[in-house]
């Protein structure tokens, strides 16, 4: 029994994206897109986060298709771009919430220093 979960003609998929052919990108695509927002949806929480996250990731993919590896898996290749953009994402709501580390938000004018930082978490 098998694990492999890859498209069974990837390689050629990947050969043929990875020349310009937009036709054979478009079915990888359509193979990993539930898969892909899936993960993205696990990772950022949210069904419209997760839909733009992976079709974001997928522009971006086809956009670098010519570093594409027909010897190595797609989806491997592709996971590394959207993983990326999920945690930039995370990132960047976390610094717009205002919460600019683990210890929780901070008031913008207020810099905290590392010690009444640390007494007040119990740290030290």
């Amino acid at each position: 029994m098998s694990l492999d979960t890859r498209h069974p003609e990837e390689g050629d998929l990947v050969n043929r994206a990875s020349m310009g052919d937009s036709g054979a990108f478009g079915h990888l695509v359509e193979y990993y897109m539930r898969r892909s927002y899936l993960v993205a949806l696990s990772l950022v929480g949210s069904h419209e986060d997760a839909l733009d996250l992976s079709q974001d990731a997928f522009a971006r993919a086809y956009r670098a298709r010519h570093s594409l590896d027909p010897e190595k898996p797609f989806y491997a290749w592709y996971y590394q771009i959207l993983r990326r953009l999920c945690f930039n994402f995370l990132r960047d709501r976390k610094l717009r919430s205002g919460k600019v580390n683990a210890m929780g938000p901070w008031p913008k004018n207020e810099v905290p220093t590392p010690l009444p930082m640390c007494v007040s978490q119990h740290l030290i």
